[in-house]
């Protein structure tokens, strides 16, 4: 059985290549997309710029950022300033936000 992680990546890319075959204007699933992008990055010990999330999830800037607001609503990520630079601003899941997407990914298959 694969890891949390290796599902993730595997769904990622299982929606990227439907994407470029399809068309990605036939699907559409933001929230997904970035909650799975911060889970990754989470695992790979990286940091995620809000800036950079919409082009990690491949989702445009005020799509993104619509999105972003809702997951925070919802309690599913948080929004800080980096400690450098206060201008900043990083996005990363909260713990429930990451209790929700490692109970998905548990329950999906490895195809």
């Amino acid at each position: 059985m694969s890891t949390l992680y290796d599902r993730a990546r595997a769904l990622m890319e299982m929606r990227r290549r439907r994407d470029t075959i399809l068309g990605h204007d036939l699907f559409g699933e933001p929230a997904w997309d970035i909650l799975l992008d911060l889970y990754t990055s989470e695992v790979e010990g990286k940091q995620v710029k809000l800036s950079a999330l919409g082009l990690l999830a491949g989702i445009a800037p005020t799509t993104m950022m619509r999105w972003t607001a809702v997951l925070v609503n919802r309690g599913l990520i948080n929004r800080s300033s980096d400690d450098r630079d206060q201008r900043i601003r990083i996005v990363s899941l909260s713990d429930a936000g990451r209790a929700r997407i490692e109970q998905v990914l548990m329950h999906s298959s490895d195809s």
